[in-house]
C-alpha cells in the first residue's frame, strides 16, 4: 500500500537517495519508522518504571500515561515544577501560566517542597521523555527557507528579517 507524503517529506526522501545513503526511497522510509519504533520503545521503557508521587490534590490528575496535567487543562505539573526548582516564585509562576490560580500554584509548590525527592524524580523523567520525542524533530523552515518560499510564491524580495 502506497504511503501519502507531502511535498517537504518527498523532498527529503529524494535528497536522502540521492546522496547514495539509501539504496531507494522504500529504504528510506524503512529507515525513518525503525527510528520511530525505537523512539516510542525507549518512551514505554522509561514509562514502565512509574515514578511514586505522594497523594496528589483534586486539581491534577496523573493520567495512564503517568503524565500529571492541571484538571481541564493540557498544562503540564513538569512545567510549574521546572519554573519552582530554577528559583521561581509562585507569583512568577502564576503569572507565566496564567490559567492556574495563586492558590493552585502555592499547593503545587507546598508539595514540591514537602516531596522533593519524588518530585523531582517525576520532572526528570518527564524532562527525559521531552527530549527523546524532541531529538531529531523538525523545528521549522529555517530563515533561508521562508526567505525562498516567499520569493517563489510572490516573484518579489521578502523584507529584511529582524
Amino acid at each position: 500500500m502506497p504511503i501519502e507524503v507531502s511535498q517537504q517529506s518527498a523532498a527529503y526522501i529524494d535528497a536522502a537517495v540521492a546522496s547514495g545513503a539509501f539504496q531507494n526511497s522504500a529504504a528510506v522510509v524503512d529507515h525513518a519508522i525503525g527510528l520511530l519504533r525505537e523512539r516510542e520503545d525507549a518512551v514505554q521503557r522509561i514509562l514502565s518504571r512509574p515514578v511514586a508521587l505522594p497523594e496528589l490534590p483534586d486539581f491534577l490528575v496523573r493520567g495512564a500515561d503517568g503524565h500529571v496535567s492541571f484538571r481541564g487543562r493540557r498544562l503540564g505539573l513538569h512545567l510549574v515544577l521546572e519554573r519552582h526548582f530554577g528559583g521561581d516564585s509562585a507569583a512568577q509562576i502564576q503569572e507565566r501560566f496564567s490559567s492556574l490560580q495563586l492558590a493552585e500554584v502555592e499547593t503545587v509548590l507546598t508539595l514540591a517542597d514537602r516531596h522533593r525527592a519524588a518530585l523531582q524524580a517525576y520532572l526528570d523523567q518527564q524532562q527525559l521523555i521531552q527530549r527523546l520525542l524532541m531529538d531529531d524533530a523538525h523545528r521549522g523552515p529555517s530563515r533561508d527557507e521562508l526567505r525562498a518560499r516567499w520569493e517563489e510564491r510572490f516573484a518579489s524580495p521578502a523584507g529584511p528579517v529582524a
